[in-house]
């Protein structure tokens, strides 16, 4: 393998290993409404 090919593998895979970071945490349900909202208004 030649340098470039070699260093282009390490970003890669470094790259990629990032991907894997996040951890499996549960999603928070605590959502509130804006205070910009418009009552009875249609989505654009």
């Amino acid at each position: 393998m030649t340098r470039h090919t070699l260093a282009v593998f390490v970003a890669a895979a470094f790259t990629s290993a990032s991907c894997f970071a996040q951890g499996n945490q549960t999603v928070l349900e605590d959502f509130k409404p804006s205070t910009l909202n418009q009552p009875g208004q249609e989505f654009p």
